[in-house]
């Protein structure tokens, strides 16, 4: 198993280019993460076309030790600099070749030689020609030394059950499918703790709908509108929150930290102000006879009335 810090940041977010994400303020960012102790970084190529790994490299020259890095390979099309995919052109390639070429383009981005951890980002479910020709590839870079660990990067609970029954695994990254209200993914926890595999917890808000103040209708679920059912479990769930004097954002993003089968959970701050929030809100004490309530409904148990 390979060992990895509780707490690591996830470079989506500040990729994307806005007037709150240029160059130096990202960078800061990033440092200001090291400097609060965070010594794991995950990055993709698909993140803003590759400044998230370009940012994320200029930060890496001014951290003070060393940290993990992790990037992914698996997405392909046109991706702008600085900006999302458009749908049309979004499409896969798991070939060796685009894998290989994938790890020395995200190598040179990130100034380093090695990666500490390779993703196969969003893997189809048939993993057939990932097995015959990504895999051993894979084996090769890493045999060569360019990769210390080979991972998955999903948030498919079904998809990550297939790779680590089939794939040499020695971490999986589970996006949005083991949160305070989403717990699709308690399997996949148990089976990674079962195995060794370090599991790396991210999408803990969901994409939005647990980051704010009070859910309510139109909140975010997965990056599209949020299913009722979601609305009110995230309703209850701050219910609850409030009554214990807990705001609800602390409690989504403690609640994967006290699973034994969980390694690390990944925050996605686009700005040092969102970082510092996040990180005095995992200091906060969180009640045990919170959890209890919180996860009966995170299980889908019937809000309190």
């Amino acid at each position: 198993m390979i060992r990895l810090p509780e707490i690591g940041v996830g470079c989506a977010a500040l990729s994307i280019v806005s007037p709150e994400t240029g160059d130096e303020a990202a960078v800061e960012l990033l440092v200001r993460a090291y400097d609060h102790g965070i010594r794991y970084f995950d990055v993709a190529p698909l993140y803003g076309g590759g400044r998230g790994e370009v940012l994320l490299g200029r930060a890496l020259g001014r951290m003070g030790g060393p940290v993990a890095v992790s990037t992914k390979v698996g997405y392909a099309g046109a991706i702008p600099y600085g900006g999302r995919q458009a749908p049309e052109d979004r499409r896969k390639d798991f070939s060796p070749d685009a894998i290989e070429r994938g790890v020395i383009e995200s190598l040179r981005r990130l100034g380093r030689d090695v990666l500490d951890i390779l993703y196969l980002h969003d893997p189809p479910a048939d993993l057939h020609d990932i097995e015959g020709g990504a895999l051993p590839r894979i084996e090769r870079l890493r045999e060569q030394g360019l990769i210390r660990a080979i991972g998955v990067g999903t948030s498919n609970a079904a998809t990550a059950q297939a790779v680590l029954e089939r794939l040499p695994l020695e971490v999986l990254l589970l996006a949005g499918r083991f949160t305070l209200i989403d717990r699709t993914g308690a399997g996949v926890v148990a089976r990674c703790h079962a195995m060794g595999v370090s599991l790396v917890v991210g999408g803990v808000f969901n994409s939005g709908l647990l980051a704010a103040a009070r859910p309510a209708a139109g909140g975010s679920f997965d990056y599209g509108p949020a299913p009722e059912p979601m609305i009110a479990r995230a309703v209850a769930a701050e219910r609850i929150c409030k009554a214990a004097g807990i705001p609800l954002k602390a409690a989504a993003l403690q609640f994967a930290r006290r699973q034994p089968g969980v390694a690390t959970t990944l925050l996605g701050p686009r700005t040092r102000g969102e970082l510092d929030d996040l990180m005095a809100l995992l200091a906060l004490p969180v009640p045990r006879s919170l959890w209890s309530e919180l996860d009966r409904i995170g299980a889908g148990g019937d809000p309190p009335c």
